[in-house]
């Protein structure tokens, strides 16, 4: 009971010290002397993107700590190309109990009982000065607004850039980790059916597979900074709707060009994102944890609601036939990324990922 009530008072207390009064750990220990054995290009170009990074115990290394300050560092080789630059970052960190590489694959439920250690914020990025020969460039310190309390648990540090799309250099130091077992089962896709307009493309990326997620993104290219509503159109078949033979011909109900090419089994509402000028449209979607869907395919096409585009202000995009994989990674690994780039921070599953992860400097 007396440490219950202490721990918030230490916290406070801890939260006030100066960088000089701390001590640091870095991420992994094999990266404290020399360069990691990578680099990455987000969390500090292509804005805005969104970075989770995951660290087994065993690389974190500190056993429970309150960690009070967080560093990264630029890639040693790639420093004279870097440029000092501003960062307009939020930083979160969480405990879970899943190891790198068997954790969700959407951001939000990675950081269920975490904590904002660093609210959004402007910081200046300083541009790195190249270390000598062997040596690793220096750590960007960056104080936590709120300390965290690690669990001795996997550790999950992530990163969300805001701000308009940019390509300044800035590669940050990471660690490849090996991956150990068969790869993942990433099932299969293919592309069907003319869209309308012919540039209205869809995809899908992210954890295809039983007990992913899976996120579908697209292009419907409406006028520039509009916040057009529309669906994602699920369907088992791409051949057969009701009555209708897919892909159905719509010119003859006012859309000359448009084919609907799903049955539409299910309508997931979805909007154009006003501040871009491609139209782009995305929907996050979880793949149950049922063995039985592993080889199921599922096909999927956006539809746009878009007045006087045609008569019946309707776009729609090509159709996306997805073959759900069987399985993830199987076996857990020491560290691992997911990552988005040039996408709004709102978009919640990871499109990319890398058996990878940023070197930190943590202090304590």
């Amino acid at each position: 009971m007396k440490s219950s009530l202490l721990l918030p008072a230490a916290v406070l207390t801890l939260s006030s010290l100066s960088f000089a009064q701390l001590k640091y750990v870095v991420v992994p220990a094999s990266a404290a002397s020399a360069d990691g054995s990578s680099y990455h290009w987000c969390p500090t170009r292509y804005n805005p993107n969104r970075t989770q990074c995951f660290y087994s115990a065993k690389t974190v290394g500190t056993g429970f700590r309150i960690f009070r300050s967080i560093g990264i560092r630029s890639d040693a080789a790639r420093t004279t190309s870097a440029v000092n630059k501003s960062w307009d970052i939020e930083i979160q960190m969480a405990n879970i109990s899943q190891a790198p590489g068997k954790q969700s694959w959407r951001f939000s439920k990675n950081l269920v009982g975490g904590t904002k250690v660093f609210p959004r914020k402007k910081i200046n990025l300083p541009a790195p000065k190249k270390p000598p020969v062997g040596k690793p460039a220096a750590f960007v310190r960056i104080p936590l607004t709120k300390p965290f309390l690690y669990k001795n648990q996997t550790l999950v540090v992530d990163f969300q850039t805001f701000g308009s799309k940019e390509t300044k250099y800035w590669y940050v130091d990471a660690q490849d980790y090996t991956l150990t077992g068969n790869a993942p089962d990433y099932g299969g896709a293919k592309i069907t059916t003319t869209s309308c307009p012919t540039n209205f493309t869809m995809y899908r990326a992210g954890g295809n597979w039983v007990g992913g997620a899976i996120g579908y993104y697209g292009y419907s290219r409406v006028q520039a900074n509009t916040a057009k509503p529309g669906f994602l159109i699920i369907g088992a078949s791409n051949t057969k709707w009701g009555a209708f033979t897919l892909p159905l011909d719509l010119t003859i109900a006012g859309a000359k060009g448009c084919k609907l090419g799903v049955s539409m089994d299910l309508l997931i509402p979805t909007i154009t994102e006003k501040a871009r000028a491609d139209g782009y449209v995305s929907n996050d979607v979880d793949i149950p944890n049922i063995p039985s869907l592993g080889g199921l395919t599922i096909h999927a096409q956006y539809m746009v609601i878009d007045a006087g585009y045609n008569s019946l202000n309707l776009r729609f995009s090509n159709t996306y036939s997805n073959t759900i994989g069987k399985h993830g990674f199987p076996k857990a690994m020491e560290g691992f990324m997911l990552y988005n780039y040039y996408s709004q921070p709102t978009y919640d599953v990871g499109i990319y990922n890398k058996t990878r992860a940023l070197v930190l400097e943590l202090g304590y």
